[in-house]
């Protein structure tokens, strides 16, 4: 049995075979305009809030819709500029 060493994230036991991931290569980003970034993050937030409330709607267990909707009321606060 192959026994490796190093510095673990978490404890715990790893199982199953060990792959080593190259460097991907990624193409540059478009330069876009501050307010073409801000559409963009308006998108994704208002996106993340539809999922989430979907899957906060689909619950049958109190305590995970309540950790989603937590989740959820955090998202206002993740728009750039928004000060608590």
């Amino acid at each position: 049995m192959l026994r490796l060493v190093g510095t673990p994230a978490a404890p715990g036991m790893a199982a199953g075979p060990i792959v080593r991931v190259g460097g991907a290569k990624r193409k540059a980003r478009e330069r876009r305009s501050a307010a073409e970034e801000r559409r963009q993050i308006d998108a994704a937030l208002a996106a993340a809030q539809s999922s989430l409330t979907m899957l906060m709607d689909s619950m049958g267990d109190s305590e995970a819709g309540g950790i989603l909707a937590f989740q959820l009321a955090l998202l206002p606060a993740t728009r750039p500029g928004v000060r608590s």
